[in-house]
This record gives C-alpha cells, structure tokens and sequence, in this order.
C-alpha cells in the first residue's frame, strides 16, 4: 500500500497472494533471469535462531500419542488410514477458527488455530508420523485482506492433500489421481484448483509468512534472514523477490531495491504490489515520468484489494488530483462499501472541489458504514463542522 508515497508496503505471501490476471513467466524463464546479488551488509543475524525446515512438522510426544491413540481405534473400526487422518482433524476443525498467524505444527495443535498454511503443516505433520503420502495444492478464492498500521497483507488459499495408501490399481484401468481426501477448514463454492505446490515451495511459503509477520512488528532483521530463506527455497517467486526488495528499500538501499522491483516485474508483469512499491521509490526519487508510466500500468490493472485502490485514492488527493482522486475512492465504495474511510476520503474531496451538499451526503453515508462508535462519534463531529460552515 502507498500512503503520501512514504509509509505503505504491500506484501503477499501464502496468507498473502493477491488474485491477479497476471503475466508470468514460466518457471523455465524464470531460472534462466540472472541471479540477484542481495546486500547482506544491510542487516544483521546475530542472535537470530531460525527454524530448520524439519522442525515445522514435529509434534511433542503427548500430541503424537494422542493422535495414534485415535488413529489405531480407527483403524479397529475398518476406517481407512487416510479417512482416520481426516476424522481426527475433523474432530478439531469445529474449534479451529481463521486467524493470521502462520504456526507450526506443534503450536498449531497445542493452540488449536491457525491459518490454512498452518492446517497444511499441522496435516503432514499426522501423515509423517504414520507414514501416509500426502502433497498440497493452491486454490484460488475471494482473497482475506489484513491491515496492520502501514502494512497490508492479501490473501489466498492452500489446501493439504491426504492419499489413500490402501489404494491398489486395477489393471487396465486409467487413473488421474489416487483416491484421496482433500483437508480443507475454509472451504467455499467459489474454491477452484489453481496448482499443486511442491514441498519446497510451501516452505518458502511459510518462510515468507513469517518474513512479513516481522515486517508488521518492525523487526527487519528477523524479516530479511526469513526472507532470504524463503527465496533460498523459491528463488522463482515474485511475491518474495517484491519482499526482498521492500526490505531493501526500508533499509536505503534504494539501487538493490530497484533491481528487485523490477526482477519482480519482469517475472510477473501484472504484479500491483510490485508496481505500487516500485512507484514509491520513483516519487522519492523525483522520477516523475517513469513514474507516470508507472501509474498508467497500475490505473490498468484490475486488483480485488479495496485497500489498494483506497491508498492510491489517498495519493492522488495528497497530490491535488482530485478528479482522479473521487474516481478511486468510488471505485473502492463500488468494490466493498463497507470500507468507510472511502466515503471520508470522497466527502474531503467534495469539499475541496467546492461541492459542499455532496460531501455532507457522503459523510452520512460514511456514518451507516461505521460500526464503532468512537469513528461514529469522528464522523458525526465532521458532518456538524462541515453543516456549520
């Protein structure tokens, strides 16, 4: 997110993949690009313990005594290997509630939540201590969108995938896929498959998570040692060259930042965190007309995030545009009316166009939007001010 092109960051990794048209490049071009040198002169590991990639799927001996307990009297009820896995999670998925935190299996099981990332490591986990096959698979949804102070974070979808290893072919006979149950707490009819993920790949997932929690608590040594762990795992992936090139830039190496940006660009070209992100080192630089191409490429695009288009809404006030201001915050009221900051942000922009009635009208409106009563109260003082006048 950009707010005066100085605070906003826009972030994506698993719990944060924006659902984008996008133009990629194929994994095959990817490798090809030539490799960027990070600047590990910027930030510091010392004190930093990280988790090995094994340790995110090992469960205390209580938690794996209390599965098998479970599981073997599964199996004494003729249930398949594979079903008692998923009716052991079944049992706790009444419980287990959607938050952001990205844990590992034993705080997963231990604490009973986590998000879908944490259900997919919580799920290999079980199969590992039982020997089942299991592989994971991305889905494309509605994304989940998280505001933290100047970070945003957008989501999607990851789901485990449990395999039947009683499962024996029949000769003759074609077969897509193995019998298998799919583990999924969040599931909705607008779910589709958009990719298996390789092991590999969901730890530079999980690494990039926990890269972009730290970035939310400030921490940016933490963020870089997971971000460069993430892209050890993933050296392919746009959303964690964007991350290496956000914590770049925090630290002022604007140059590196730079080269990422654009590495992301090229990968994806339709990548709007990358393009938002990219714009704010321009407009810092004063490169105003790279930046106009920039913006144009961005008014183009089409992103889910109401958030996105709020921020760009604020810059374009910021900067007196306020035609192209009033068209961002309607564009934001259009795609989630419930974001009453845009009416806020139009009502502001009404009145410094000397359109007073329509921004006495949309306060009001901003108002049936807000349900707290301390910005109730804000909104309220703000409509009398603005009556007063």
């Amino acid at each position: 997110m950009i707010k005066n092109f100085l605070a906003f960051i826009l972030l994506s990794s698993l719990f944060g993949c924006t659902n984008l048209n996008s133009d990629k490049l194929s994994k095959t071009e990817n490798l090809q690009l030539p490799a960027l040198q990070i600047n590990h002169s910027l930030f510091s590991k010392d004190n930093l313990e990280l988790l090995p990639a094994e340790a995110l799927f090992e469960l205390s001996k209580n938690q794996q005594d209390e599965f098998l307990r479970y599981y073997h009297q599964q199996l004494e009820q003729d249930i398949k290997p594979h079903q008692a896995l998923a009716n052991f999670l079944e049992t706790r998925l009444a419980n287990f509630t959607y938050y952001g935190e990205t844990f590992i299996a034993e705080k997963s099981m231990r604490l009973n939540r986590g998000n879908c990332m944490s259900l997919a490591i919580l799920t290999a986990a079980l199969a590992k201590t039982v020997a089942i096959e299991i592989s994971y698979r991305e889905v494309k949804t509605l994304p989940v969108f998280e505001k933290y102070d100047n970070v945003i974070l957008s989501s999607s979808h990851v789901q485990a995938v449990v395999y039947d290893p009683t499962f024996v072919p029949e000769k003759n006979f074609f077969y897509f896929n193995k019998p298998a149950i799919v583990i999924d707490y969040f599931p909705v009819n607008s779910n589709w498959t958009n990719k298996t993920v390789m092991k590999k790949t969901l730890l530079s997932m999980y690494y990039s998570n926990i890269s972009a929690q730290f970035i939310v608590e400030g921490n940016l040594n933490a963020a870089f040692a997971n971000a460069e762990l993430a892209y050890q795992y993933d050296d392919t992936s746009s959303n964690i060259t964007n991350l290496l090139a956000v914590l770049h830039r925090r630290k002022g190496d604007l140059a590196t930042a730079e080269k990422f940006y654009l590495r992301t660009i090229k990968q994806d070209k339709n990548n709007l965190n990358a393009l938002q992100n990219y714009a704010i080192l321009l407009n810092s630089q004063q490169r105003y007309e790279q930046l106009e191409l920039i913006e144009h490429k961005i008014d183009n695009l089409y992103d889910p995030n109401p958030y996105v288009w709020l921020e760009q809404a604020y810059i374009a006030k910021s900067e007196h545009k306020l035609k192209k201001a009033k068209e961002y915050f309607e564009k934001v009221i259009t795609m989630a009316p419930y974001v009453h900051q845009a009416y806020l942000g139009l009502a502001q922009t009404y009145y410094l166009s000397g359109k007073k009635n329509k921004a006495i009208k949309t306060l009001e409106s901003a108002i049936e939007w807000t349900y707290k009563e301390d910005e109730r109260q804000r909104y309220k003082s703000k409509l009398y001010s603005l009556t007063m006048i």
